[in-house]
């Protein structure tokens, strides 16, 4: 029998969280196959992985794959209702720039639908982003960013004119680059990520860049992200499965 979560514990342990969006929509060229499809040595896919380990969290969990239809497995989507944990599928945000064309406005576009989609919640908690170009899963992503999620940001003011705290986007970064797309979003920055998608503006990095308090990654966890290729997910697998080897 599926255990429930308990709502009081996980009130308590995420209550800064408004929910998880995982990002199937991606072109995956250079991996010859949609990264949230792949098939893991655990005999599951990508896409479903990330979603059960998600669940943990209690919180609604948002797929955002650019209209491509991914589905999720019936015996997980069953866990999902069991655990009353919401699934949803969003549209990524349509800035008016692009809007009549089949043009994307990448990422930032995912995250800001994402969060729209999040409206009713309470502007100071945060939207986890996790990517399928990566096996770091979300409680392991909310364990490493929370602790800094309640710290007191210096606010500072970004192209739009609006003051915001500069922890408002808490990401993971390695010794050169931050990693954006395992991060934690405050809600707060809704209107002006849209703003930022309406002048045109798609770079992730520009515009987290005077908002983010990075979090070091670990380095057992740096061959776990970044998965493009091939050869990158099967280096990945080995980590987590060394019997698939």
């Amino acid at each position: 029998m599926t255990q429930k979560v308990d709502t009081a514990q996980r009130q308590q342990t995420t209550a800064n969280l408004a929910g998880v969006v995982i990002l199937a929509g991606g072109q995956s060229r250079r991996m010859g196959f949609p990264k949230a499809q792949l098939s893991l040595p655990s005999h599951e896919r990508l896409l479903d992985y990330h979603v059960r380990h998600a669940s943990q969290l209690g919180v609604p969990i948002i797929i955002a794959d650019n209209e491509r239809g991914f589905t999720v497995a019936e015996t997980l989507l069953e866990q999902l209702t069991v655990n009353a944990i919401p699934l949803l599928h969003t549209e990524d945000y349509r800035p008016a720039t692009i809007e009549g064309s089949t043009e994307t406005a990448g990422a930032l576009a995912a995250i800001a639908g994402a969060m729209q989609a999040l409206v009713d919640l309470e502007e100071s908690s945060y939207l986890m982003v996790v990517s399928c170009d990566s096996l770091i899963t979300a409680p392991e992503l909310w364990q490493a960013l929370s602790p800094y999620c309640d710290l007191h940001g210096i606010e500072t003011e970004d192209e739009t004119n609006d003051t915001i705290a500069n922890n408002s986007v808490v990401c993971l970064t390695d010794d050169a680059y931050p990693y954006p797309l395992l991060a934690l979003y405050r809600l707060e920055l809704t209107a002006n990520l849209c703003a930022y998608l309406d002048s045109g503006q798609r770079r992730v990095i520009e515009f987290i860049k005077p908002i983010a308090q990075p979090v070091l990654l670990p380095n057992e966890w740096l061959q776990l992200t970044n998965l493009n290729t091939p050869d990158d997910f099967k280096i990945a697998c080995a980590r987590l499965w060394p019997a698939s080897i």
